[in-house]
């Protein structure tokens, strides 16, 4: 019995202290979203709350949380735009509203345009600026961060796109993604 409690604790320690990488994988988000001590949780209609706060963060309602920072919530509204909430003031912040799927690295959000799919933007989050980094042969539909970098994936697993960690763009890679 002892063995078994002991396991289970060593166990809830070992997945607290994993990074959050790839929370989702598709980048539509989820209804929590971990960044270690941080997290961010959606209800039913749309608030997100963050530990230890009792009233929600949000004035538009979320469809999914990307991703919580010291500094940020990023999230898909139910209206399809792409959000961010500042965690000091409050405010709320249209990042585009031509996103089908994003994720966030490194102070910027990735995301796959919904009006050109075979295109990845990256928004720089504090500035607003955005650049395509990425024009695929095939449309992409998911897009996620990892400890490899960033990752687009085409449809029907024909291929993905991977963030060379040097140069920052993006080459072409045919391997089995984890």
């Amino acid at each position: 019995m002892k063995k078994t409690g002991l396991l289970l604790i060593l166990l809830a320690l070992i997945i607290a202290l994993i990074p959050a990488y790839a929370a989702t994988t598709t980048g539509r988000g989820d209804e929590v979203a971990r960044n270690g001590g941080l997290a961010a949780f959606m209800n039913s209609t749309g608030s997100i709350y963050i530990s230890g706060q009792s009233t929600p963060m949000n004035q538009t309602p979320a469809k999914g949380v990307l991703s919580i920072d010291a500094y940020r919530i990023v999230f898909f509204a139910t209206n399809g735009d792409l959000m961010s909430i500042s965690l000091d003031t409050n405010q709320e912040t249209v990042l585009t509203k031509d996103a089908a799927a994003a994720c966030v690295a490194n102070d910027s959000v990735y995301y796959i345009s919904k009006t050109d799919s075979k295109k990845l933007i990256r928004c720089d989050i504090d500035s607003g600026k955005t650049q395509t980094v990425l024009t695929a042969t095939e449309n992409l539909n998911r897009v996620y961060s990892s400890a490899s970098g960033v990752i687009a994936a085409q449809v029907s697993n024909s291929g993905a796109y991977i963030q060379d960690a040097v140069s920052g763009k993006f080459i072409a890679y045919n391997g089995d993604i984890a």
